[in-house]
């Protein structure tokens, strides 16, 4: 079980998003797939504050998406974990998710033809923002989406949704193996 992780990196980066500095974690595999690039998940944390934040062994449990072969990349929102700016729930969050594109562009490795977003709680309802601002993806899915102030009501009819995430090659079930590892660390 200690050794889950072996074979796979994880990151922690900062990028721009309205000239603030926010922090990332970059998850992907050691070795360049065959194509040459990775799928890229999107994830959107749930949650305010540090207390929420993503850790490199994060419960979520990207360990079975880096196995099949994907890259995770997943912003702490602004004003989180040494990122810039103040924590700003709505606008804020979607432009540091679309923000996320460009980055994986710089990164490389990455393949932005075969993108999809996942979002739990605060982050299900940044994924329905983001996508109804166009973020570039195939599929998404959202578990426990809160309803807010300007979120638009025909957000979940205009783009792809949970029933449309198995149409991407290799997205595995949410949460079907969640696992984490107390020993793995980010550069």
């Amino acid at each position: 079980e200690r050794n889950k992780y072996v074979g796979f990196v994880c990151e922690r980066l900062s990028y721009l998003s309205d000239g603030l500095e926010v922090i990332a974690f970059f998850w992907h595999p050691k070795t360049p797939p065959l194509s040459g690039k990775w799928p890229l998940l999107v994830f959107n944390r749930g949650g305010l504050g540090e207390t929420f934040k993503l850790r490199s062994n994060t419960w979520f449990g990207f360990y079975s998406y880096v196995r099949a072969g994907f890259a995770v990349l997943a912003t702490q929102y602004r004003g989180n974990d040494g990122g810039a700016g103040q924590e700003s729930p709505g606008d804020g969050d979607v432009r540091d998710v679309l923000n996320l594109f460009p980055l994986a562009q710089e990164l490389g490795g990455v393949d932005l033809d075969r993108a999809v977003m996942l979002g739990f709680s605060r982050g299900g309802y940044v994924t329905l923002r983001a996508l109804a601002a166009g973020a570039p993806v195939r599929a998404a899915a959202v578990l426990g989406a809160p309803r807010g102030d300007g979120f638009p009501d025909d957000a979940r009819a205009s783009r792809p949704t949970a029933h449309h995430a198995q149409r991407v090659a290799g997205f595995h079930g949410l949460w079907a193996q969640i696992a984490a590892s107390d020993d793995h660390q980010c550069r």
